[in-house]
């Protein structure tokens, strides 16, 4: 799967978990946390990814889901 497939699918992830935080439009670097990103949405996105993608995600890549970019490209690595 292309980086850009996994990046269009982790934005539709966010999109729906947490609707208000404008990730369809946000720079890779988007800082979630800062935008209200918290732990139960982040449980939440792991659920979608390991589901979505078959992949299971270690507490050590969760901790790294800071950004859309870091997301995606732990996903892109995974799903090669």
């Amino acid at each position: 799967m292309q980086r850009d497939e996994v990046e269009t699918q982790v934005r539709r992830m966010l999109a729906d978990i947490k609707p208000d935080l404008g990730v369809e439009t946000a720079a890779a670097d988007y800082d979630l946390s800062e935008a209200g990103f918290d732990s139960l949405d982040a449980a939440n996105l792991i659920e979608a990814i390991e589901d979505q993608f078959s992949v299971e995600i270690s507490d050590a890549e969760a901790m790294s889901f800071t950004s859309i970019g870091a997301i995606t490209s732990i996903i892109a690595a995974r799903a090669a």
